[in-house]
């Protein structure tokens, strides 16, 4: 495959594949055409937060949770003090980013990854559809009850 010159371009290829493969290999991620760029949203049926897989076009990947809205503190702050250490288990390397400033809060697994070499396209996908699937069933339910 010849890999376009238009960054643009790329990564809509790269998502629109991602999104084929997720076809074919996921069962428990909800089916989402929800791409911006450099993310694809995935959403977790509440206005706590999404979930995102990212590519940085500078030569990484990452899969996150992205807790936003008015009560972004507070749920960041009751996620990271109930789920931390237990979901730290699931995954071991998680970034917690509180985002001070920000309303946006984060909490994210990172790889090394180029966009621009597709022949690892699939190692990608593989990387970010497990990780994904990890965030989605541990944090869906937990965001569920922090909504209620």
């Amino acid at each position: 495959m010849i890999l376009p010159t238009n960054t643009r371009e790329l990564l809509e290829n790269y998502w629109t594949e991602f999104s084929q493969y997720l076809e074919l290999e996921s069962r428990k991620l909800p089916i989402s055409n929800n791409t911006h760029n450099t993310w694809y949203n995935f959403p977790l049926g509440t206005s706590l937060g999404t979930l995102e897989a990212v590519i940085n076009t500078k030569g990484s990947n990452r899969v996150e949770l992205r807790i936003h809205g008015t009560r972004s503190t507070e749920t960041y702050q009751k996620l990271e003090l109930m789920y931390r250490d237990s979901f730290a288990k699931e995954l071991g390397n998680v970034i917690w980013d509180p985002m001070p400033n920000n309303i946006l809060k984060r909490v994210y697994v990172e790889q090394d990854a180029d966009i621009y070499q597709h022949e690892n396209w699939a190692k990608q996908f593989t990387w970010l559809k497990e990780n994904l699937e990890v965030f989605y069933v541990f944090f869906k339910p937990k965001l569920k009850k922090l909504n209620s």
